[in-house]
């Protein structure tokens, strides 16, 4: 198999987990929403429906463009020649840390709403109980890194290869 076409089926089996984790994650989000609305006067229902809505919004988004970015690394391996397909290039490498940035952004905001959901009705928040959220915006930083600075990743990367 030429590095190209491992490249579209991790993407494809990635694409597939990240639609599986987004279902999977529908229940728990659906009693997050039945919990904002008996906080009195409904004030987080509007909230959590903005952030469900986007919750939804990006892991649909997220999964349609990792199937994307397989379809066009199969499409590229088909009219490549086989000599130029051996070997991961630079823009390749690029993509592959956009897509890595992608991953860690979508999984931490899945994990986001559950873990800022105690907010609302904590009358005293302690170090330990913002541990869990200060985790999930370090790696969605992480994410939006990966996604940015992709160039500075693969420089890094091929300065540690030895290239």
């Amino acid at each position: 198999m030429l590095s190209k076409q491992i490249t579209a089926v991790a993407l494809r089996l990635m694409a597939l987990w990240l639609l599986v984790k987004l279902i999977l994650s529908l229940p728990t989000l659906a009693l997050m929403l039945g919990a904002a609305k008996t906080v009195p006067a409904g004030s987080m229902s509007a909230p959590f429906l903005l952030l469900i809505g986007g919750f939804l919004l990006v892991g649909l988004l997220a999964a349609w463009l990792i199937g994307r970015a397989a379809n066009a690394a199969l499409a590229r391996v088909e009219k490549a020649a086989a000599d130029d397909t051996t070997t991961l290039g630079h823009l390749d490498q690029k993509l592959l840390f956009q897509l890595l940035g992608l991953y860690f952004l979508v999984s931490a905001l899945a994990g986001l709403p559950g873990a800022l959901a105690f907010f609302p009705r904590a009358s005293q928040v302690s170090w330990q109980s913002l541990l869990s959220p200060a985790g999930l915006f370090f790696q969605l930083g992480i994410g939006l890194w990966l996604i940015a600075g992709a160039a500075f990743w693969c420089r890094l990367f091929n300065r540690l290869r030895g290239r």
